[in-house]
């Protein structure tokens, strides 16, 4: 057996080991293309989804301003490679969906409460009166009852 000298231990010399190559995929925060593509499992819409997504992050992102700040690649590419698996995702939770319950039972009772609820406010107005409305004033009537009532949907109120 041999005898070793001292080794010299510099400051961050016990870092050279933990140290990570550039390349190492470890370092990339993008999500695996396997891993959405699992999901979806049809090569003709994985193929459709990441055209269009490639069609739209070239015309709204890299085209329109990326590539006036930058040459890098990257971004666009993490940016696909998470709305892929975004939309993978929605997949997967769409298959799971059991459809003859959501036609059968959740889709009726969500049409009956909104009828419900449009032959109440209906009703508050006066059908006579809703009769003799055009369809915008008859909407401002109804958007107007339903916002002081406080059964208009957030997303159509406006704060202006």
């Amino acid at each position: 057996w041999k005898v070793r000298g001292p080794r010299s231990h510099t400051y961050l010399s016990h870092l050279e080991k933990k140290q990570l190559s550039l390349n190492d995929p470890r370092l990339s925060s993008a999500p695996s293309p396997a891993k959405w593509k699992r999901k979806i499992d049809s090569p003709v819409v994985e193929d459709a989804m990441s055209d269009f997504i490639d069609k739209i992050l070239k015309d709204f992102v890299v085209d329109l301003w990326y590539s006036e700040i930058t040459p890098d690649k990257e971004f666009p590419a993490q940016i696909h490679a998470i709305i892929m698996d975004v939309l993978a995702e929605i997949s997967a939770r769409v298959k799971e969906i059991n459809l003859v319950d959501l036609l059968t039972m959740d889709l009726v009772d969500l049409v009956g409460e909104h009828l419900e609820l449009f032959r109440r406010n209906q009703a508050a107005i006066g059908v006579d009166v809703m009769k003799t409305l055009s369809s915008e004033e008859r909407d401002d009537r109804l958007k107007f009852h339903l916002l002081n009532s406080k059964e208009l949907h957030p997303a159509l109120i406006s704060p202006e």
